[in-house]
C-alpha cells in the first residue's frame, strides 16, 4: 500500500533572474516576490538570482517574506553611467590641447606623453553617445557579467528546469539569453514595461536605436514565451512583430490579500480634512505638474472645498531634477500638499489605508495606454475610493470596471477635467453600485501566480517518474541569509534610512 507521501507532487525548479528582489523595494519586487511566494505553494522552488543592494532603496522587512526553501544569490552590479563619466569625460583643466616636442638625434620628434600632454577633451556629443551606447538596454548593464558567472554556478549546481526573467531592467533578459543558450533550458520572459514601445525610453542617435532594437529582436526570437503585464503591451509588440503572436500570453499585476488582512490604518489628517494620498515615483510623462495645476484650479473654483483637502505624497521628493516642494510652491498649493518621502511597503499600506481616497495617476501622451500603475491593484485591496488620471484607452480604467471600485476618472493633462475629479471625490458624490468593490478578487496575486505556473508547466513538462526532493543544504543557505538580515535590522543601521551599504548586503547573501 502505498503511503500517502508517493502521492504528493514532485517538487520542482526554475531560475528566478530579477535585478529588483527583497530588500531591494521598487515597484516590480512586488510582482516577483509575489511569484515566487505562490509558486513555491504550488510546488515551485525558486532559486533568484539578483542584484547586491548597493544604492538601491531597500525595505528590508519584505525578507520575511521570502520563502524559506528559496535560495536567493546575488551579484554584483557595478555602475556604468559613472565609469563611462569618469574615463571618456574631460581633460585636466587648463592643461594645453597640443604636446611640446623636442629635437631628437634624427630631427623633431614627440615629446614623452606627461602632465603637460593631455588629449583634447573629448566632444559632450561623443560623451552622450558612449554613454548611451554602454548603457543599452539600460544603467544596469554592469549586472551583466557577475550575474553570468553566478548564473553558471547556479545552472550547475541546482539545475533549474525551466528559467523565468522579468524586467525592468532590461539587463536581466540579455542574462537569461545567455544563459539559456548555453544550458538550452527553456526560458520565460516577463515584461513589467514594454521594451521599444515604452514611452520614457527615447533615444536621438539611430546607431544606438537601431542596436536597442536588435537586441529586443533576438531576446524575442530566442525566449520560449513571452508574458506582458497588460494586454495593450502584447497587442502592440504583435502589431511589430507578428511572428511573436505563438507565444505570447499576458498576466496582469495583483495584489496580496495576505498583506491587507490585519493593517492597522495610520490617518494623517485632522478631523474635517479630506486625505487624498499618492504612492509612487513621478518621472517622464508622468508628472505632478497637472496635479498641482489642478489643486490650484479647485482652490479657485470652490475655496471651501478645496480648504479641506490635503494631499500626501509618497516617494522620492523629486520630479526630474526639480523638488516637489519647489514645484508645489511655484503653484501656490504648498500648504495643501504634505510630502513624506520613501516609506517601507508595510507603512505605505497603513497610510494608504488610513486615507479618504487614494490617486493614481498614469503618463500622458502616445504609449500611455501601454503601463498600469502597479499600485492601483493594492488600492483595490484596500478598498479606499480611486481617483484615476490615466489616458482614455489605459487598461486601469477596465480593471476599475471589472473590479466595481468606488471610482472616477479623468485625464492626466487635462486640468480642469483633473479639478473637477478633485471635487467630485471630496464631496462625496462618488456613484456607489449595489455591488461595490465584488470583483476586486479577480486580482489576487495567487491567481496570476497560477496563470505563471501554467506557462512554466508548458514549457518544461513534467517527465515520468521524476523526482525533486528539496534541497536542505538550499534552505540552510537561507536561513542563514534571513539570520543575517535580522541581525541588521536589530543592528545599529538605522532600517528607516532609503539605502544599506554593499558591506551589509555581502552578508546578506548566502555561502
Amino acid at each position: 500500500m502505498k503511503s500517502k507521501k508517493d502521492h504528493r507532487p514532485p517538487r520542482r525548479s526554475w531560475l528566478c533572474i530579477a535585478h529588483s528582489f527583497p530588500p531591494i523595494q521598487r515597484s516590480g519586487t512586488h510582482r516577483t516576490l509575489g511569484f515566487v511566494r505562490h509558486l513555491d505553494s504550488l510546488g515551485w522552488r525558486a532559486t533568484v538570482l539578483t542584484a547586491e543592494v548597493g544604492n538601491e532603496p531597500c525595505d528590508p522587512t519584505l525578507l520575511d517574506r521570502v520563502p524559506l526553501t528559496t535560495l536567493v544569490s546575488r551579484a554584483s552590479s557595478p555602475d556604468v553611467v559613472r565609469w563611462v563619466k569618469r574615463f571618456i569625460s574631460f581633460r585636466r583643466e587648463g592643461s594645453p590641447a597640443t604636446c611640446q616636442t623636442s629635437a631628437g638625434p634624427r630631427g623633431l620628434k614627440p615629446a614623452a606623453r606627461n602632465a603637460d600632454c593631455i588629449p583634447p577633451k573629448a566632444s559632450p556629443k561623443f560623451v552622450d553617445w558612449a554613454t548611451r551606447l554602454l548603457t543599452t538596454p539600460d544603467s544596469r548593464v554592469g549586472w551583466i557579467f557577475p550575474a553570468l558567472r553566478e548564473g553558471f554556478r547556479l545552472l550547475r549546481r541546482h539545475r533549474p528546469e525551466v528559467m523565468y526573467s522579468t524586467s525592468p531592467c532590461l539587463s536581466a533578459h540579455l542574462i537569461a539569453a545567455l544563459l539559456s543558450r548555453w544550458s538550452r533550458i527553456p526560458w520565460v520572459a516577463d515584461f513589467r514595461d514594454p521594451w521599444r514601445d515604452n514611452p520614457f525610453r527615447t533615444s536621438p542617435f539611430a546607431s544606438i536605436d537601431a542596436w536597442d532594437q536588435w537586441l529586443e529582436r533576438r531576446v524575442f526570437h530566442q525566449a520560449n514565451h513571452v508574458i506582458f503585464n497588460t494586454p495593450t503591451a502584447a497587442e502592440s509588440a504583435i502589431q511589430r512583430l507578428p511572428w511573436l503572436e505563438s507565444k505570447v500570453s499576458t498576466i496582469g499585476n495583483g495584489f496580496d490579500e495576505e498583506l491587507v488582512t490585519g493593517i492597522r490604518p495610520r490617518r494623517l489628517g485632522g478631523p474635517g480634512e479630506f486625505i487624498l494620498t499618492h504612492a509612487g515615483e513621478f518621472y517622464g510623462r508622468r508628472s505632478p505638474e497637472v496635479l498641482f495645476s489642478a489643486i490650484s484650479k479647485l482652490q479657485q473654483m470652490a475655496p471651501e472645498v478645496a480648504a479641506t483637502m490635503r494631499v500626501v505624497l509618497l516617494g522620492p521628493r523629486e520630479f526630474g531634477r526639480e523638488p516637489l516642494d519647489g514645484l508645489a510652491r511655484k503653484a501656490g498649493v504648498a500648504s495643501s500638499v504634505r510630502l513624506l518621502g520613501r516609506k517601507s511597503h508595510a507603512e505605505t499600506l497603513a497610510i494608504l489605508a488610513g486615507s479618504d481616497a487614494v490617486l493614481v495617476v498614469g503618463a500622458s501622451g502616445p504609449g500611455s495606454e501601454l503601463q498600469v500603475p502597479n499600485k492601483l491593484y493594492e488600492c483595490l485591496a484596500l478598498r479606499r475610493p480611486i481617483l484615476a488620471a490615466v489616458s482614455e484607452n489605459n487598461p486601469t480604467r477596465e480593471v476599475l470596471s471589472r473590479s466595481k471600485a468606488l471610482a472616477c476618472t479623468c485625464l492626466p493633462d487635462d486640468v480642469a477635467g483633473f479639478a473637477n475629479a478633485l471635487k467630485q471625490l471630496v464631496t462625496g458624490r462618488v456613484p456607489v453600485g449595489s455591488q461595490a468593490w465584488s470583483g476586486a478578487g479577480q486580482y489576487e496575486r495567487k491567481h496570476r501566480a497560477a496563470e505563471l505556473c501554467a506557462v512554466l508547466e508548458r514549457c518544461a513538462p513534467l517527465k515520468a517518474n521524476s523526482s525533486y526532493p528539496t534541497d536542505k543544504r538550499n534552505i540552510l543557505a537561507t536561513g542563514s541569509a534571513r539570520r543575517s538580515a535580522v541581525l541588521y535590522r536589530k543592528g545599529s543601521v538605522d532600517p528607516g534610512e532609503p539605502s544599506i551599504s554593499s558591506a551589509v548586503c555581502s552578508s546578506i547573501q548566502p555561502d
